[in-house]
């Protein structure tokens, strides 16, 4: 029988924004690093492994060579033997664009943000104040007016907001939290501020595929507590026991992805080796290493899972 896969490190990379902030950046690195990207398959934007056992191979090469062994039970099918998910840290001292992601069947995503940090004026704008048909928002829009008809609320550490395709969305300044999202970085800009980029050029709206793909309406917001989804993936909070160890496993139906939020995890698997996970770290857990133990401690970890295939 062949060795059991071990946890996965990605190598993260950094990217430049023009309303990053300095939280993520390397040290004597960009101070305006706004995305970093822990694991990622997007094509051009791939996070290598560091592990040696995996000999800096991409995510998408080791769904190739392990399947269901690294995705779970029936997944490699489901997700077309690619590495199905999108795993950022986003840090903005500036308001990000308004947008709106088309349907994953169209090459878009669905996304779940979870905070971990902010400032008393956070917020994030979550669709319409009123339902409007796309002509009256193209309306509004050439006239400079969108701003006043898009619904703001506060954020808070520690709470969730899922973000179905088709909401009309933006970041406020002051923010820090980890992105979940199907893999894809297709995103359509409804406005930006009329800020430039690095060159002075205006950065490109995308007005006409926005609205195609936007709900042009308010948008419902459920909770703002995990565990929140969507049809691919679920977001849960694991946090270390200060007395006991305690057991996450998926029944072999999934992976498991760890991102350090505080503190410290110490993991093990059924043998002696032991993996340690720290605040913005990610870790990927093949589905046939689970379960895993977590030891006793105070950290505290978002857990991502793929939803069970259909049998």
């Amino acid at each position: 029988m062949s060795r059991k896969l071990t946890p996965i490190r990605c190598t993260p990379q950094y990217y430049h924004k023009i309303w990053g902030g300095g939280h993520l950046a390397p040290t004597g690195g960009d101070k305006q690093i706004g995305e970093v990207w822990l694991l990622s398959a997007l094509i051009g934007q791939e996070t290598p492994t560091e592990d040696a056992d995996y000999e800096g191979a991409s995510l998408d090469a080791l769904v190739v060579r392990y399947g269901d062994r690294l995705l779970g039970r029936g997944q490699t099918v489901r997700c077309g033997g690619v590495f199905p998910l999108l795993i950022k840290l986003l840090d903005a001292a500036a308001d990000l664009s308004v947008q709106v992601h088309p349907s994953p069947e169209e090459g878009g995503k669905d996304e779940v943000w979870y905070f971990l940090e902010t400032e008393p004026t956070s917020r994030i704008c979550l669709g319409l104040t009123e339902p409007m048909t796309a002509d009256a928002l193209r309306s509004v829009i050439e006239r400079g007016d969108l701003m006043h008809y898009l619904h703001w609320e506060p954020v808070r550490p520690g709470e969730a907001i899922a973000l179905p395709a088709g909401t009309i969305h933006a970041l406020g300044a002051g923010s820090m939290l980890i992105e979940v999202q199907d893999t894809s970085d297709t995103t359509y800009r409804l406005y930006d501020y009329d800020r430039v980029d690095d060159e002075g050029a205006r950065r490109t709206l995308h007005i006409e595929e926005a609205l195609r793909s936007a709900t042009l309406g308010p948008h419902k917001l459920a909770s703002r507590q995990l565990p929140l989804g969507t049809p691919r993936f679920v977001c849960h909070e694991v946090t270390a026991k200060p007395n006991s160890s305690q057991l996450i496993t998926t029944d072999g139906t999934s992976c498991a992805i760890l991102v350090g939020i505080s503190g410290s995890l110490l993991l093990s698997g059924d043998d002696t080796e032991q993996w340690q996970l720290v605040p913005h770290e990610a870790l990927l857990i093949p589905a046939e290493t689970l379960p895993i133990r977590i030891a006793p401690g105070e950290g505290k970890a978002l857990m991502i899972t793929l939803t069970p295939a259909e049998r």
